[in-house]
C-alpha cells in the first residue's frame, strides 16, 4: 500500500504530490513538514537521489496539506 502527501497552494496550485512505498520515509517527510510549520522555518529536504524540495515557510503556511 502506498501512502502519500499533497501540498496545494491557492495561488501556485499543487506544490508537492509525493508517494512513498516506505512508511519510515513517509513519517520522516511528515516530521520535517511539521518542524517547518511549528518552527517558522523554510521546508527544505533532499533525499540524496532525485528529489529536492524547498518551500518558503510563508507559502507552506498558506497551503492545504493532506495525506492519503
Amino acid at each position: 500500500m502506498k501512502t502519500g502527501i499533497k501540498i496545494t497552494h491557492p495561488t501556485y496550485g499543487v506544490i508537492i504530490d509525493q508517494q512513498f512505498k516506505d512508511k519510515t520515509q513517509f513519517k520522516l517527510f511528515l516530521d520535517v513538514i511539521n518542524l517547518s510549520l511549528r518552527g517558522d522555518r523554510d521546508f527544505s529536504v533532499y533525499d540524496g537521489v532525485q528529489d529536492l524540495f524547498h518551500i518558503p515557510n510563508q507559502i507552506l503556511k498558506q497551503s492545504i496539506i493532506f495525506t492519503y
